[in-house]
């Protein structure tokens, strides 16, 4: 998306271009003529953009809305803006229809901790495992999916245990979908990620008051079951088996739970509490519209090795698909899929590749260097001064010396 691809949307969406053509006459009035009038203007918008008029200005050559310094997006390019920000992810509409699966360990005992949580209500369930190995880790899931039924889709890491052939055939057998996440990106596997958090920290302190960390374990899924979520304001166990689980807390409830009710809660407060956690990771990471095409030369971020280690690999890839924000690129016969946030635009320089290879990169980037330049719409000209000249003249007291 640049700038030329934004004018020509503006120009053709009806809205916008009334909302340029009231801004260019200062004649808000016709607003409310324009209610009775069907030329395919969204109403509601041009409302919604007439209690922002005092901040709504019109780029100079009248083809761009801005809103401050900021592009108004015409609506038929906002579909592909979305893409390239923190999405909230849609809950799923019946429990244990999609679940997150992860390890944790190992701990100083050998063993390990299978993890799988569901994706509406958020109900753990813990495996204590020796291996992450397939033949340990399926009779495991066989065990959970016998009391709660077959998941239609189950979320993983890229970490060996999932990439198996024991595994990928386990998941085919029973109809599973099995997606996995973005490399190097845990975001992607959020759930089960925050519940690790809480996890960890109770068989830490039982490690260290001296305590058996799997009874202390045990009280803990028994108090997080029974616990309103931070996000649903359920708790995960009401919202999957319908009533609520009795712990060590007196209770006087004795009718069930309205599941009608439980399940609109559960889809209000799981989005707003998504959208306010996306508004906040957006604002806090800075987010933008990364500039990247199929086809542009990118440098990809590395691990340290040592102080000396660059953060972005010297060597550049060639990006060969983009997914939302999700980005395959390829280097000779090595290719990695990474987030957007992994890559940065190669703009040149000297490579252990020679002149040769400096050309073919110049080349595919000209289109990604030509995109960059369209966004700026006015650039500073760096020959001109932007402050007035100094007048330089002789200090009074070498007169009075003369004198």
């Amino acid at each position: 998306m640049d700038i030329a691809c934004i004018k020509d949307a503006t120009r053709q969406d009806p809205t916008l271009s009334k909302t340029i053509e009231f801004i260019q006459t200062n004649n808000w009035t016709a607003l409310e003529k324009q209610d009775k009038m069907s030329t395919g203007v969204n109403i509601d918008e041009l409302h919604a953009l007439y209690e922002l008029r005092d901040e709504l200005t019109v780029s100079s050559d009248a083809d761009i809305l801005l809103r401050g310094n900021r592009v108004v997006i015409p609506t038929k390019l906002r579909p592909k803006l979305s893409n390239w920000h923190t999405k909230a992810t849609k809950i799923p509409k019946h429990p244990w229809d999609t679940v997150y699966v992860d390890f944790l360990g190992p701990f100083p005992s050998g063993e390990l901790l299978l993890v799988v949580i569901d994706g509406r209500t958020r109900f753990p369930e813990v495996e204590i495992v020796k291996s992450t190995s397939a033949s340990s880790t399926i009779p495991r899931l066989d065990r959970i999916f016998s009391t709660h039924g077959l998941p239609k889709k189950i979320i993983t890491d890229n970490g060996p245990p999932f990439t198996s052939y024991e595994i990928q055939k386990f998941m085919n057998d029973n109809k599973i979908h099995h997606h996995k996440i973005t490399p190097l990106w845990p975001q992607g596997n959020a759930e089960a990620e925050n519940f690790m958090k809480p996890l960890k920290k109770c068989i830490q302190a039982a490690h260290v008051d001296h305590k058996n960390w799997r009874k202390e374990m045990y009280q803990f899924l028994l108090n997080y079951r029974s616990t309103p979520h931070s996000t649903t304001t359920v708790p995960p166990a009401t919202a999957l088996f319908g009533r609520s689980i009795r712990n060590k807390l007196p209770s006087v409830t004795e009718t069930l739970p309205d599941m009608k009710y439980i399940n609109e809660t559960i889809d209000t407060a799981d989005q707003n509490a998504k959208c306010k956690r996306n508004e906040y990771a957006d604002k806090r990471r800075h987010a933008r519209i990364p500039q990247l095409a199929v086809g542009d030369c990118v440098l990809v971020r590395q691990e340290k090795q040592n102080k000396l280690t660059p953060h972005f690999d010297p060597n550049p890839y060639t990006i060969t698909a983009v997914k939302g924000t999700m980005i395959t690129a390829t280097r000779a016969d090595h290719c990695i899929t990474r987030n957007s946030s992994h890559f940065k635009l190669f703009t040149g320089g000297a490579t252990n590749q020679g002149e040769t290879s400096d050309n073919k990169v110049e080349g595919r980037n000209e289109n990604a260097r030509e995109r960059e330049r369209n966004v700026v719409v006015e650039n500073r000209d760096e020959g001109r001064r932007q402050y007035p000249r100094r007048q330089r003249k002789r200090p009074e007291f070498f007169h009075d010396g003369q004198r």
